[in-house]
């Protein structure tokens, strides 16, 4: 088929040319400048950019659709089990390294992220702190769903050194022996709108993303 029936396939679906590009890209596993080059696209994608499609155009946001979100120059898996990384959070993690790199004695501290999420946020942190390393870095989550999207990404970035545990803010810290008389860097991205406030939030949001990560109940 050629390319561009691909397009006019998202467009009638109202999904938007960043959308289609975006789902093209994943499924064919290649660059925005190597589909751009495209001119032909092998029709045994069909069922599967359909579907694709189909899932976006019916409110499931491209980041789930495609299991894939940027943050922060790098690419996670998500799914519903985890909020969708947004840019945002990305100036927590701005001001966490500039703190940082304040620090002198990052081989004695140990990094605490509470929520974790996907751990896109620990993941950052740690590679643009590279090759300077922490003692020990932890990161907590109440889901033990959204610690198996944070394991996934832990596996597939190659990280090994780092310890995901379910705990409920940082009381699984204090009974770590690795914690005591290191310093401590905790970040945070704590849920943050009053349970059932939807009024000002996007329906794809209420929807599809967790709402224990949102509603601090």
């Amino acid at each position: 088929m050629k390319k561009q029936e691909y397009f006019d396939m998202g467009i009638a679906q109202g999904l938007s040319l960043s959308q289609i590009e975006s789902v093209l890209c994943n499924i064919l596993q290649v660059s925005q400048t190597k589909l751009f080059t495209l001119s032909e696209v092998s029709s045994k994608y069909i069922y599967e950019i359909q579907k694709v499609f189909f899932d976006i155009s019916h409110g499931v946001s491209t980041e789930y659709a495609i299991n894939k979100a940027d943050f922060y120059g790098r690419e996670f898996f998500v799914d519903n089990r985890v909020l969708i990384p947004r840019n945002d959070t990305e100036i927590l993690v701005k001001q966490a390294l500039i703190k940082l790199n304040t620090t002198l004695d990052i081989s004695n501290t140990v990094y605490i992220d509470v929520w974790t999420g996907s751990w896109c946020i620990v993941i950052s942190i740690i590679n643009e702190m590279f090759p300077l390393k922490f003692s020990c870095v932890y990161a907590f989550d109440v889901s033990s769903e959204a610690l198996e999207v944070a394991e996934k990404n832990k596996s597939s970035l190659a990280l090994t050194d780092l310890t995901l545990k379910k705990s409920s803010l940082l009381e699984s810290a204090f009974h770590d022996t690795n914690v005591s008389n290191k310093h401590l860097f905790l970040t945070a991205n704590l849920p943050y709108i009053k349970s059932g406030d939807f009024e000002h939030m996007d329906a794809s949001v209420v929807l599809n993303e967790p709402d224990w990560a949102f509603y601090w109940w």
